[in-house]
């Protein structure tokens, strides 16, 4: 299966903080928690996942480790369901539909209001 990951690491005070959202094709995703990159990689290694998708997270492992407070993403890895689950990826959550809307106040560009609801979208 192809699945997109995004990677966003946070520097906190006890240290950076790796967060993994996982997006499968049926819009399916999973967010995983990693107390630093470090941790995803000795996760990733202990996971038992075929060579291309081991290297492939091996690169983005190396970006990690010079990312600062930001974010990436990885499109169309090729990775089995079973390779997830070792990974961490046990419990899906539905896809989610975002709506939002802004009101514009003068010539500005600050927001007074945002309205943001979830809908489930339908599979």
């Amino acid at each position: 299966m192809k699945v997109n990951l995004t990677y966003r690491v946070t520097i906190r005070p006890s240290g950076r903080v790796l967060r993994v959202r996982i997006r499968r094709e049926d819009g399916l995703s999973i967010v995983l928690l990693f107390r630093d990159p470090g941790h995803f990689e000795t996760v990733t290694h202990q996971a038992n996942i075929s060579v291309a998708a081991l290297q492939a997270l091996e690169d983005d492992i190396a970006v990690l480790a010079q990312m600062g407070d930001s974010s990436f993403t990885r499109a169309d890895l090729e990775i089995g369901q079973e390779e997830l689950q070792r990974l961490g990826a046990t419990e899906w959550g539905d896809p989610q539909e975002f709506n939002l809307s802004f009101e514009r106040t003068s010539g500005g560009t600050n927001c007074v209001s945002r309205h943001a609801r979830s809908i489930l979208a339908q599979a």
